[in-house]
This record gives structure tokens, C-alpha cells and sequence, in this order.
């Protein structure tokens, strides 16, 4: 994604949010077969990857079974040029 941002350019994305039962991890496939990650590790990918996270909510963003699945939306903008 970031190749193809202009140096300011804005990247905005949600992700299931990892219990806490995880026990530390970074991310893990649910019984829903769908990833979820823990906020620490995407933000370490953003930084690593040359963009600035601007933003980041933890909210509802799907419904299983009548319930919210929170998760973090994450709102990032590409820092200056790729080496």
C-alpha cells in the first residue's frame, strides 16, 4: 500500500481487535476463520512500512449474531519518500 501513496497521502483500514486471551500475541485466526490483531502490531507495521498512524478507535465494525465485533480503525498517512 505504501508504494502506491504519495509522500502525505492517507491510508484509512479496520481490523479485528485481539482478546486479551491471546496471551501477548500479535494476531491469530478466530473461529470466524477471520484475523485479528493487537494495536501494537499494526502500529509497528505502519511505522516499519513509512506511514504515521493519525488515528486509532476501537469501535464496532462488523455484527456476528446480533453482537458487535470490536475492532480498530486505524487512519495512517504515508511519511516522505521510500528508500
Amino acid at each position: 500500500m505504501r508504494a502506491a501513496l504519495r509522500p502525505g497521502g492517507w491510508f484509512a483500514f479496520s481490523t479485528e481487535k485481539l482478546g486479551d486471551a491471546s496471551g501477548g500475541g500479535e494476531y491469530a485466526l478466530q473461529p470466524s476463520n477471520r484475523y485479528a490483531h493487537a494495536l501494537g502490531y499494526l502500529e509497528g507495521l505502519a511505522a516499519q512500512n513509512g506511514f504515521v498512524v493519525l488515528e486509532s478507535l476501537e469501535e464496532a465494525v462488523r455484527s456476528e449474531n446480533g453482537r458487535g465485533v470490536i475492532g480498530h480503525l486505524l487512519v495512517l498517512r504515508a511519511a516522505g519518500a521510500l528508500a
